[in-house]
């Protein structure tokens, strides 16, 4: 059985790092269309570090005249550098169609994963 490198990400950090970054971007899809309820506004918190969060919260999106599609994740895979400590995920997002690539940062903060850059 082949060993893992000292500070691979193990089974049960890629699926905490995963459910952090989908439960980030979702509430992210919905705070993007203007859905600013104190919902989406906890798991943006919750899930984010605290100078994302607050850069995020603090300038709530400017919507166009017309409906915003609401994006919804195609795909979310974890990149292979991953470790127990930091984390980079990549996800599609399909806008009614419109595929647009997003990149996720994650840090490890004691036993929670949270996200410290979007882009």
């Amino acid at each position: 059985m082949p060993r893992r490198p000292p500070h691979a990400i193990d089974a049960d950090a890629r699926t905490a790092a995963v459910a952090t970054a989908r439960r980030f971007l979702d509430a992210l899809l919905d705070y993007q269309r203007g859905h600013t309820t104190p919902r989406e506004r906890a798991i943006l918190r919750a899930n984010a570090t605290g100078t994302l969060a607050y850069g995020l919260l603090a300038q709530p999106p400017r919507l166009p005249a017309t409906p915003v599609a609401r994006g919804r994740i195609a795909s979310l895979e974890l990149d292979d550098s991953a470790t127990m400590g930091a984390a980079s995920l990549s996800a599609t997002i399909d806008r009614a169609g419109h595929l647009t690539p997003l990149a996720l940062a994650l840090r490890r903060h004691g036993d929670r994963w949270l996200v410290y850059r979007v882009g």
